[in-house]
């Protein structure tokens, strides 16, 4: 059984003394009892906090935000004292609640355990050092402590930490590996995880070693072995200095995972300076949780495909997720999607070179691309580096055909748009897609198109059911590679309307093909491309269902394809590229779960 309570700390009893003299002083004298009672407060607001676990009572002191309090989402910092140390020890040490005073902070008490290199007869308090140990008391203590918490607040569940000392340090590795799924990231220091140390793998998570290199206790020797463990489980490169403090070196992961370590000249005395390095960490390291959509029935079960949204204009953050949805509730597709997200929010932000999640087309049988001139860190472009180099299907919309700006030193310069080399000429765009960008064909914003079946391709699986096919936004110039099979011709409008008349000044131009290309393995692997795609060019139910079958062809399920191919929208769908709908701001990946959410999120505050 658990239970939980809240009691004033020593200082909160002490406040409670001072202010019960208020009502016998004079107005001046209690203007200024007031001021010094909010400037304490201020600085240590932390309360007391019980819990009854398996009939023991488990206690810790909590610092709660107004923001908490409020109904804003919070994280959380979980702090653990070393061996022998105490919660109001740990409180004055790491002093997290003072320099994050936004978030909620939790310096959780030990009680007396066998130390492993101090106290073996367990006179002073601790934690349990493994899964198992101790009745799994501790772990019980962490998952009720959270769960009141989450139950009390509104806690922001992307950026929940664990940071500790020595003993404690320990115990937040032993939280990484008990409990994964409820960190973002983890900040020990003068610690080991013997279980990682002794070569299994963690689930990948960012962290930050702190570690003393004259520690006579948990011998730097140790410490090393256990960051080349880090390194090695969550699959780092080498190390160079960190651009947020040139005093921490990080180590990239290729998980999305990074290891970053603090090596001071001191001892196992826990640094003064360690505290405003793990803010830093923490603020920077939010939980990255792909948008996943997965059906339980249909032709596309055992599929995975995955949907890249990071373009500045067209709205693909809006598209994507509502493709993927259609493709995972009515045929059974595992659909991930991936945006540009901003590291410090976890927002959705259209446009940012940084996509994290890469790592999910290690298992995609198609990528579905919506990208406008990316330059992604090494660790997400390097998976779809190794997708195209296995010939993975790809459908690739709009932008994707300039959908990577790449410097010519970096290792991925040929993928850029503009690669003028012999070897991979016109960059991933006319070597994958079939086309690089050569630019609008009529004026965008003030002219549509019409997309017209080419006769003779009327035939081709990917236009079954196809009919009356129009995009909300402007023709692009097109000449697709030889060797790819134009489907549907596009014919500029002088308007924004499907009736719109044809533009008479301009000529049919490519608006949708398919091609094949192939790999140095001499692979090869299918291609749909169309320069059309903005969300609101969903709406047109010709144009959805020509993606919509181009996915399945891609795959190789055309047989699965029928003219009555279900192409219904899940949920609400309020395309915002045209239009009077108004956007919500500050809109996470996890606001788009679920079958019903709304795609977009309508902005609540009046024009």
């Amino acid at each position: 059984m658990q239970s939980h309570m809240l009691i004033p700390n020593n200082r909160s009893q002490s406040l409670l003394t001072l202010a019960a003299t208020i009502s016998k002083t004079p107005l001046l004298i209690f203007l200024v009892l007031l001021s010094l009672l909010t400037n304490v407060r201020a600085v240590d607001d932390l309360a007391r906090r019980e819990w009854k676990i398996d009939g023991v009572t488990r206690e810790a002191l909590i610092h709660v935000p107004n923001v908490a309090i409020k109904g804003n989402a919070a994280p959380i910092v979980f702090g653990f004292h070393g061996h022998g140390g105490s919660m109001q020890n740990a409180a004055n040490s790491f002093r997290i609640h003072t320099l994050w005073p936004e978030a909620i902070v939790v310096y959780m008490q030990g009680l007396n355990t066998p130390g492993r290199l101090t106290d073996p007869e367990g006179k002073k308090p601790g934690w349990q050092f493994a899964v198992g140990n101790q009745s799994d008391r501790d772990l019980k203590f962490f998952d009720a402590v959270l769960a009141s918490l989450q139950h009390d607040y509104k806690v922001d569940k992307k950026r929940i930490y664990a940071m500790g000392h020595s003993n404690g340090g320990s115990f937040s590795y032993l939280l990484w590996e008990a409990r994964a799924e409820k960190f973002a990231a983890f900040a020990p220091s003068g610690s080991l995880s013997q279980s990682l140390v002794a070569l299994p793998t963690f689930v990948a998570k960012p962290v930050l070693h702190i570690a003393g290199e004259n520690d006579p206790l948990v011998k730097f020797a140790w410490q090393k072995l256990m960051i080349n463990a880090l390194r090695r489980s969550n699959d780092c490169s080498e190390g160079k200095p960190w651009n947020v403090d040139k005093r921490c070196t990080i180590y990239k992961s290729a998980l999305n995972a990074d290891v970053l370590t603090y090596i001071h000249p001191g001892t196992h005395k826990y640094p003064d300076e360690a505290p405003e390095i793990i803010v830093k960490f923490f603020k920077e390291y939010p939980k990255t949780t792909p948008l996943v959509y997965e059906g339980t029935a249909g032709p596309g079960m055992g599929k995975h495909i995955v949907f890249i949204a990071d373009d500045h204009e067209y709205k693909s953050e809006e598209a994507l997720p509502a493709l993927a949805r259609i493709l995972a509730k009515h045929h059974g597709f595992k659909c991930t999607v991936l945006f540009g997200i901003d590291p410090k929010t976890g927002d959705i932000t259209p446009g940012l070179s940084n996509i994290p999640g890469a790592e999910a087309l290690k298992t995609a049988d198609l990528l579905v691309l919506f990208t406008r001139f990316q330059d992604l860190p090494a660790e997400q472009m390097q998976p779809i580096v190794d997708y195209l180099n296995r010939c993975g299907p790809v459908v690739g919309l709009r932008t994707s055909t300039h959908g990577f700006k790449i410097p010519t030193n970096s290792p991925f310069a040929k993928y850029d748009f503009e690669y003028s080399g012999d070897d991979y000429k016109g960059g991933f765009g006319r070597q994958i897609l079939g086309e690089t960008w050569v630019g609008h064909y009529g004026p965008n914003h003030q002219s549509s198109t019409r997309l017209e079946i080419v006769p003779a391709k009327a035939n081709h699986p990917v236009l079954t059911g196809v009919t009356n096919m129009w995009a909300q936004i402007g023709a692009y110039n097109a000449y697709p590679i030889e060797g790819s099979e134009v489907l549907a011709m596009a014919l500029p409008l002088s308007g924004m309307e499907p009736s719109s008349p044809l533009d008479s000044t301009k000529t049919p131009m490519a608006g949708a093909w398919v091609r094949k290309y192939q790999s140095a393995s001499g692979k090869s692997g299918r291609v749909f491309t169309s320069t059309y795609g903005a969300s609101g060019d969903l709406i047109n139910e010709g144009f959805r269902r020509m993606i919509v079958n181009a996915c399945f062809w891609a795959v190789g399920l055309e047989k699965a394809i029928q003219p009555n191919l279900d192409i219904r929208f899940v949920g609400p769908f309020r395309p915002t590229w045209h239009g009077e709908t108004k956007r919500a701001d500050h809109v996470k990946p996890e606001d788009l779960a679920g079958w019903d959410s709304p795609i977009w999120p309508e902005s609540k505050s009046k024009p």
